[in-house]
């Protein structure tokens, strides 16, 4: 798992997958991203978490390996050596693929002997967010376990909330409406599209819109709402967590992720348990689980014009409508949380093993 300086999707599941199923005994191996490091420190650190997991494999002998990682450049050639090392040793392994990098897939179609190929495809069982990486994994010819999984969130995040004083529940046609962004600050996830709509509607439609997250388009975003004068109605809340992640999400009437990427995005069902109607374009794992209108809004391109139909259709809709899609999210959302989505995954290991013994006996 990632180190906890790191932020993101894989630390959080490793940390729910830690905490909620009790039926299996872990041995956590935390490892950072060396990318982000001096050359001078980044050989080392990368070797000592090399050597260390290592030791543990020989110290602890475990019955399984659960690997997280993501399919990209970086993800990969980090995580080669774990995969290596549980071939090595006949460990049987639980990939759980996050990310997904569309143009490094095109590699991996276009070259037979990709190190994906050769090493990860040999894992007893893959777990992919997506029907289309789930396509993608067959027709690289994978004869391992398949599981199309999905992402939770920790319902200890809602804990003790009176949803009954939520803001949007007494507000008037008239009353300003927060749209929340909670996610990386960058070009991917739509944020100059979802810019450019807001500095459109923002005179018209009495709107708040609040960026929560870090990345690389931070200081470009920022300095597009310095340009067009909109700091009175953009607010930059930087990285959140804890309660004022909660307070902030409690206080939000409209999630909004326009992204070009996504699995399924943790945030997205954070907003689901905290009642808000949301706006999300149609990719990866989403319309899986997100229904167009009963719901929100589903996106199907990424353009400031399609973000912009999206927020009005939401401000144009009477409160009370509003209310109502924000019961019924807040209802489905209880099928996302930890608790419900990690119950199977004892069975799923337990499925892994067995697949690994039988194909040492057949000779797989």
């Amino acid at each position: 798992m990632p180190r906890e300086s790191s932020n993101g999707g894989v630390l959080h599941y490793t940390k729910m997958v830690k905490s909620t199923v009790n039926e299996v005994d872990f041995i956590l191996h935390r490892r950072g991203k060396t990318a982000r490091l001096s050359k001078v420190t980044r050989i080392p650190v990368g070797l000592f978490d090399y050597v260390l997991f290592v030791l543990k494999i020989l110290y602890y002998r475990p019955n399984l390996v659960h690997q997280n990682t993501s399919l990209g450049r970086a993800g990969i050639v980090r995580d080669a050596f774990y995969v290596k090392v549980c071939l090595l040793f006949n460990l049987p392994l639980f990939l759980f693929i996050h990310g997904w990098n569309l143009d490094y897939e095109k590699q991996i179609d276009e070259d037979s002997e990709h190190l994906f190929r050769r090493l990860f495809l040999k894992a007893s069982a893959i777990s992919l967010l997506t029907e289309s990486a789930v396509a993608s994994i067959k027709r690289w010819n994978y004869s391992g376990q398949i599981h199309q999984a999905t992402t939770s969130f920790d319902e200890g995040l809602i804990e003790g909330l009176d949803f009954s004083r939520k803001p949007v529940i007494s507000k008037s046609q008239a009353d300003t409406l927060e749209l929340l962004f909670i996610s990386r600050v960058e070009p991917a996830k739509g944020v100059f599209e979802l810019l450019e709509a807001f500095r459109e509607l923002q005179g018209e439609y009495p709107i708040t819109l609040h960026i929560a997250g870090q990345g690389s388009a931070l200081q470009r975003l920022k300095s597009m709402v310095e340009m067009w004068n909109l700091g009175d109605s953009v607010v930059f809340h930087g990285l959140v967590s804890g309660d004022k992640k909660r307070q902030l999400m409690f206080e939000s009437d409209v999630f909004i992720l326009p992204s070009y990427t996504e699995g399924l995005p943790i945030s997205l069902l954070e907003s689901l348990a905290f009642g808000m109607p949301a706006i999300v374009s149609a990719v990866g794992g989403i319309p899986r689980m997100f229904e167009d209108k009963r719901m929100g809004v589903l996106l199907e391109n990424v353009t400031s014009e399609s973000v912009k139909k999206g927020i009005k259709q939401l401000v144009l809709m009477p409160r009370d409508e509003l209310k109502s899609i924000g019961s019924y999210n807040k209802k489905l959302a209880e099928r996302y949380s930890t608790k419900e989505v990690m119950s199977n995954l004892p069975g799923l290991y337990l499925q892994a093993i067995s697949f690994h013994n039988e194909s040492r006996i057949n000779g797989g």
